[in-house]
């Protein structure tokens, strides 16, 4: 009987260990491309070109690669609640960061981790498209350069840049206690 008790007992902490590492686990097995590390510094250069700045404000974005088309919504700071405005079906643009256009800047689009807005951009992968439409009908083409999970506290994300980027977040682990980075390169404005 004690014999019994004690296998029960160890079956539970072994079933509690693989619960508790399983966000460390599965993208480990999974052969995951996310990267766990601090943003690099911008060493990119600021295009150049003789074309007329062509900006808007984000309306639309679209991950055709994990089915996600969603409706963005102006997205504010409220400093006395520190909490941002979120949206259980659309994303959010940060109105304190660049808008969308083909010379330089970081547009910051952020949105929950649920099925209606963000859960499927966990699949994203290097190399995948980010389509985002203007409310002018300009239409801005991204790549997918890297994938980060950082501490909320980082805020560095929120920084200008030189050539024109999409970041993206939303929340990751298993509390949702980090944020998953998604740093997209413009390629295509039209």
């Amino acid at each position: 009987m004690k014999s019994r008790f004690t296998f029960i007992i160890g079956c539970l902490w072994i079933i509690a260990g693989i619960f508790l590492a399983s966000p460390v686990i599965i993208p480990a097995l999974q052969g995951s491309n996310r990267i766990s590390a601090a943003p690099q510094a911008d060493n990119s250069q600021a295009i150049v070109n003789e074309e007329p700045l062509v900006s808007g404000t984000p309306s639309r974005i679209a991950f055709p690669s994990v089915n996600i088309d969603l409706a963005v919504a102006p997205g504010y700071y409220d400093a006395k609640s520190q909490s941002w405005t979120l949206s259980n079906n659309k994303a959010h643009f940060a109105t304190i960061t660049d808008l969308p256009n083909n010379k330089t800047g970081n547009t910051f689009i952020y949105g929950h981790n649920r099925h209606q807005v963000f859960t499927r951009l966990l699949d994203a992968k290097v190399g995948d498209r980010a389509v985002l439409t203007t409310d002018n009908g300009h239409t801005f083409t991204y790549v997918l350069r890297t994938i980060a999970d950082i501490d909320p506290s980082n805020t560095s994300y929120l920084q200008t840049h030189r050539s024109p980027i999409l970041t993206v977040q939303t929340c990751s682990g298993m509390w949702y206690e980090n944020r998953r980075m998604f740093t997209f390169d413009l390629v295509e404005v039209s």
